[in-house]
C-alpha cells in the first residue's frame, strides 16, 4: 500500500489550519462576506480531513479510477477553481444589475431635482415680475 510521509501529513495539516485562520480573520475584519467564505472553508476542511486520514486519498483514487492521487487532486483542484469562477461570475452579474438599477434611480432623482428647481425658478421669476 502507498504511504504518505509524516512531513507531508504535518504540512497539509498546517496548511488547512492556516486556511481556516485566514478565512475566519477575513470574515471577522469584513474583508470577505460570509457567503463567499463558505467554499473556502469547505476546501480547508477537506484538506484537514485528508491530512488526518491520508490513506483515504488512495482509497478514493481506487474507487474513482484515477491512476495516482496527484492526478485526482489536480482534477478536483480544477473543478474547485471552476466552482470558484462560477460563484464569482454569479456575484459579478448580481452586482452589475444592482449598479445599473442604482444608476437609473440616480438619473431619475436628478431629473426630478432639475424639474423642481426649474419650477421654483419660474415661480420666483413670476413673483419678482421678471
Amino acid at each position: 500500500m502507498h504511504k504518505i510521509t509524516f512531513k507531508l501529513e504535518v504540512l497539509s495539516i498546517i496548511v488547512s489550519i492556516i486556511i481556516f485562520i485566514v478565512i475566519i480573520d477575513l470574515v471577522r475584519r469584513k474583508k470577505m462576506r460570509e457567503d463567499l467564505s463558505f467554499i473556502w472553508l469547505i476546501a480547508g476542511f477537506l484538506i484537514f480531513v485528508i491530512s488526518l486520514f491520508p490513506q483515504s486519498l488512495f482509497y478514493i483514487c481506487k474507487i474513482t479510477g484515477f491512476m495516482t492521487p496527484a492526478g485526482m487532486v489536480f482534477f478536483f483542484g480544477i473543478v474547485f477553481l471552476i466552482c470558484i469562477t462560477l460563484q464569482f461570475s454569479i456575484h459579478i452579474s448580481k452586482v452589475q444589475n444592482d449598479i445599473k438599477n442604482i444608476v437609473q434611480k440616480i438619473a431619475l432623482l436628478e431629473h426630478k431635482i432639475e424639474v423642481l428647481t426649474r419650477k421654483e425658478d419660474e415661480k420666483d421669476n413670476k413673483e419678482t415680475g421678471g
